[in-house]
C-alpha cells in the first residue's frame, strides 16, 4: 500500500508541474486523492461519490481528522473543477491534497 501510495502522491506533482487547465488538474486530483483514499483503508471506492468515499474510508479505520481533512481537500478541488479559477490556486489546492498522500504513505506499513 505504501508504494502505491507514493505512487499516487507522485501523480500529485506531476499534475501540480504541468501546463494543464486548472479546472482539469483539480478533477484528475481529486480523483487521484479518492483513489489514494482507497488504496490506504482498502476501500473500494471507484465510480463513487466523494461523500461515499468519505463514508468507506471512515468505516474502513480512518479516524474523524483524516475524514475532515481530506473533505476539504476534495471539496477545494471540486471548486475549481467546476468552477473559473486561477493556475495558482489549482496549484496550491494540488499541492494540499498531495501533502495528505504523502503523510498517509508515510504512515502506512
Amino acid at each position: 500500500r505504501r508504494s502505491e501510495l507514493e505512487r499516487l502522491a507522485r501523480a500529485l506533482a506531476t499534475l501540480e508541474a504541468r501546463d494543464v487547465p486548472p479546472a482539469s488538474a483539480a478533477a484528475k486530483a481529486a480523483a487521484i486523492l479518492g483513489e489514494s483514499l482507497g488504496v490506504r483503508y482498502g476501500a473500494d471506492v471507484e465510480g463513487r461519490s466523494r461523500d461515499e468515499t468519505l463514508r468507506l474510508a471512515r468505516e474502513a479505520g480512518a479516524g474523524e481528522e483524516t475524514v475532515e481533512e481530506a473533505r476539504r481537500n476534495l471539496e477545494s478541488l471540486e471548486r475549481i473543477a467546476f468552477a473559473p479559477a486561477t493556475p495558482g490556486a489549482a496549484s496550491e489546492a494540488i499541492g494540499a491534497a498531495r501533502a495528505f498522500v504523502e503523510r498517509m504513505a508515510r504512515e502506512t506499513a
